[in-house]
């Protein structure tokens, strides 16, 4: 597969089918939403392993599992993987905001939960690096619109928090604010990445 077909963005069709496929191949695996979250966390944080190492993780398999694999193409899927990482890393390199992937059946609402719980999934693989930010009363602030999606979800949140996303208007205003929040987050663990690649196999 030549180098070139792993940096082709993903349109609505292939999303659509990446969709398809992840639902097929483990009832497990992450759907589309939560699958944006882990790879965000991922390409913004620390981490610098293959990516086909964490597909595992996305599969909602053992590290040695391939059951999954005997109702898809595994090279389809991973491909569709592959390329879904290297749009999002190419677009914080370039220094635009990346656009979650936010689904949900009410487009004027998306709620975003599936995404935080995949953006903290993969921010436990590094859980030392992103402590350091969280602890920091600086850096707080970079995470704090991310933990607000989960806010309502979690009991254990007050309801102070909980009240900044009690009506889709705000909870808009804190999907916007992760999309901003996703960049400083890239330069903060990446402050010299964007005249490099970062598209990893």
């Amino acid at each position: 597969m030549a180098a070139s077909d792993l940096t082709k963005p993903l349109t609505e069709a292939d999303l659509d089918r990446l969709d398809l496929l992840l639902d097929r191949v483990n009832s497990d695996a992450m759907a589309l939403e939560e699958l944006d979250g882990f790879f965000c966390a991922l390409v913004c944080g620390p981490a610098a392993d293959p990516v086909s190492s964490y597909f595992p993780d996305v599969l909602g398999q053992d590290p040695d599992g391939t059951a999954g694999y005997s109702l898809v193409d595994p090279l389809e899927l991973s491909t569709l993987l592959y390329r879904y990482w290297n749009q999002i890393a190419a677009t914080m390199m370039s220094g635009e905001h990346y656009l979650p992937h936010f689904s949900t059946e009410d487009p004027d609402n998306p709620d975003g939960h599936a995404w935080a719980r995949g953006f903290v999934q993969g921010m436990d693989l590094d859980p030392e690096e992103w402590d350091r930010v969280a602890k920091d009363k600086d850096n707080w602030v970079l995470m704090a619109p991310i933990m607000l999606l989960l806010a309502d979800a979690d009991p254990e949140l007050s309801a102070e928090l909980k009240v900044r996303v009690d009506t889709p208007d705000r909870r808009l205003e804190v999907l916007a604010a992760t999309a901003a929040a996703l960049s400083m987050i890239f330069q903060h663990f990446h402050p010299d990445s964007a005249k490099r690649g970062s598209k990893r196999k």
